[in-house]
């Protein structure tokens, strides 16, 4: 892992991560049998999204009444989260959970129960209508007091925090990411839509958190363009297959 640590300098919640690779959450499917799989290609992985208060749960629910989408459905998120966090333990991925809930209270809960050995995603990105309905996902970067409050009572147990978020849809992406910068937050995960190096360019100039792009990074040479426009990693949803992580 020193080597790792000499390649690439990437330490994330005092683990090093062995690759530049995180496996972005996708919901319905990434789960930690999912990220064991590759596990050999990746350094983070975000497993979720997870609901984890009754609003969210009962959003998850309607999504997967429609057919439309897999959802990851449970009565008790504390005891799904054990669960899927224990298959974890002693594999080289730096564990994180991408979560979904509607109150600050929801996420410090949370934290307080799961502890600081696993990295704290809030999902600010999610566009189902339902999950926006309820108070979660892209309701959040239209709604950035809220926001902010979830990454300080995150901040306040102790955890590195992550906010994975869509670019273009709060009003300015670099007002956003100085909020979140300035209220706790360790790591942007962004999903760059269409957007390309040039947005992500604009909000590393903004902040210095460790910026992980997202959305069509599936060759090396997309790779290298954002790792040299300002990301420190990137994330790969539907196009983690092995051969496209080697």
């Amino acid at each position: 892992m020193m080597d790792a640590f000499e390649r690439f300098g990437l330490l994330i919640n005092d683990r090093v991560a062995r690759t530049p690779i995180a496996i972005a959450s996708m919901a319905g499917i990434v789960d930690s049998t999912y990220a064991l799989k590759l596990a050999s290609h990746a350094g983070l992985a975000f497993i979720g999204g997870y609901s984890i208060d009754e609003p969210s749960m009962n959003a998850a629910k309607a999504i997967a009444a429609d057919g439309d989408r897999k959802e990851f459905l449970y009565e008790d998120p504390v005891e799904e989260l054990k669960m899927q966090l224990a298959m974890l333990e002693g594999s080289t991925l730096i564990p994180g959970i991408n979560l979904r809930g509607t109150t600050p209270e929801a996420f410090a809960a949370i934290a307080e129960t799961l502890g600081d050995s696993v990295v704290y995603e809030i999902d600010a990105h999610c566009r189902q209508p339902a999950m926006v309905t309820a108070g979660c996902g892209e309701y959040y970067l239209k709604n950035q007091r809220i926001l902010t409050a979830i990454v300080r009572a995150l901040k306040a147990k102790g955890v590195t925090v992550s906010v994975k978020i869509r670019a273009g849809v709060a009003d300015d992406d670099r007002i956003l990411a100085r909020n979140l910068w300035a209220a706790g937050a360790d790591i942007l995960h962004i999903d760059l839509m269409d957007f390309g190096s040039a947005k992500l360019r604009q909000i590393r100039n903004s902040v210095p958190l460790l910026i992980i792009a997202n959305n069509g990074i599936n060759t090396f040479d997309r790779m290298r363009e954002m790792l040299s426009h300002g990301a420190d990693m990137v994330s790969l949803a539907r196009k983690a297959d092995e051969r496209t992580l080697s």
